[in-house]
């Protein structure tokens, strides 16, 4: 355990470049994140309920 705190010290910097670098990449991607807010669609097509519905619609 002493171990992992030294090095988390030792590389602090690093580390905390890397946490912004990552951060930064996921952000970047969020204006091209979707939402489909319908819900049939989060279903598989072969579930035996959505074979159903899709029949009755």
């Amino acid at each position: 355990m002493k171990l992992t705190a030294d090095m988390i010290v030792k590389f602090r910097w690093p580390i905390i470049i890397a946490f912004i670098a990552i951060t930064g990449f996921f952000a970047a991607q969020i204006p091209k994140a979707e939402m489909d807010p319908d819900i049939i669609n989060q279903l598989p097509t072969d579930m035996p309920s959505r074979i159903s519905t899709d029949k009755i619609e």
